[in-house]
């Protein structure tokens, strides 16, 4: 689920795997073995994913099945 959810960020954000992978610094084949569930992405490594493709940070929250913070009044 949470692989078909970097896609779909990716390919929201007009973004390729090559230029996800670019923009993000890491080798070219980077987007595409995550994607294919080849390579395991860790926490910062998500956050940035979500960042490259303008994620807002509620729907990230979202994506990980977390309870959304609580607002301050």
């Amino acid at each position: 689920m949470l692989c078909k959810c970097l896609q779909e960020w990716r390919k929201h954000a007009g973004l390729s795997q090559r230029a996800l992978s670019k923009k993000l610094g890491r080798a070219i084949t980077f987007a595409s073995k995550v994607e294919a569930r080849e390579r395991r992405i860790d926490p910062i490594e998500f956050v940035d994913w979500a960042r490259a493709c303008g994620v807002a940070t509620a729907e990230v929250i979202s994506a990980l099945g977390l309870p959304r913070p609580l607002e301050h009044r």
